[in-house]
């Protein structure tokens, strides 16, 4: 019975993270470029609790730990009239450099210029150039063309640099709502497109986020009803041992 209480305690563990994840995803649903977590129980199916009737449950691969991936499917567009605001077009992803100097990346295009000319984001992260190095604007109105060429006074000034991957499960989140990947499968898209003045939505939709949380805790409740009745054999076993 050992081997059942601790499948049982593993699957409500990993059903809190599920939990866990979708409230993430529901926190951040608002979040321009935002792509929604997806837990390992999302993509197969969540443990069965009935399977731990049995004595395989352990021995199946139910305590394994659950694992994230980034459902990178795009957002919608929306227009804001914001010279500064970016959006991916279809395939790709902005580069940027953090204040610590990481490269990073992301679809949350809601930048702005800082004294030095660069577009930044909210934590100061800043826009690189196709290819690499800061993106530096002049003083004045820009404008960016389809594929990502900056222009000033009728005259390029930069290329904004976006990427793909070639293995989306290797996309990690990482700090302030950026992602990072190992270099190896990360490339220069050289057939972008750009469009400014427009934010991507998040791709998150709360009806799924909602449905996930009320299937995890009926999964909950169901692993919790398992270990009352557990407890309640256990004391029943006792009791009637100590009468004999």
């Amino acid at each position: 019975m050992g081997a059942f209480l601790e499948s049982v305690g593993d699957i409500l563990s990993r059903v809190e993270r599920r939990v866990e994840v979708a409230a993430q995803n529901i926190s951040n649903s608002a979040t321009p470029g935002y792509k929604r977590e997806i837990s390992f129980e999302s993509l197969v199916g969540a443990p069965n609790i009935d399977a731990l009737t049995g004595e395989s449950g352990a021995a199946a691969g139910l305590a394994q730990a659950p694992s994230l991936s980034i459902d990178l499917a795009s957002g919608q567009l929306q227009d804001t009239g914001n010279p500064s605001d970016l959006a991916v077009s279809g395939t790709g992803f902005f580069t940027v450099r953090t204040p610590g100097g990481e490269t990073l990346y992301t679809r949350q295009g809601q930048f702005r210029r800082d004294d030095e000319g660069h577009l930044v984001t909210a934590q100061g992260a800043i826009l690189q150039q196709h290819g690499s190095g800061d993106l530096v604007l002049k003083a004045g109105d820009f404008k960016v063309l389809d594929d990502g060429t900056v222009v000033q006074s009728g005259e390029p000034v930069g290329r904004i640099g976006v990427v793909d991957f070639a293995d989306a499960k290797a996309v990690r989140l990482s700090e302030d709502g950026l992602y990072s990947a190992p270099d190896a499968t990360v490339a220069a898209l050289d057939t972008a497109s750009v469009r400014q003045g427009a934010l991507e939505t998040s791709n998150v939709g709360l009806g799924a986020e909602m449905m996930t949380i009320m299937a995890a805790l009926r999964q909950a409740q169901s692993g919790q009803h398992l270990m009352n009745t557990y407890d309640d054999l256990m004391g029943r076993a006792i009791t009637t041992f100590g009468q004999g």
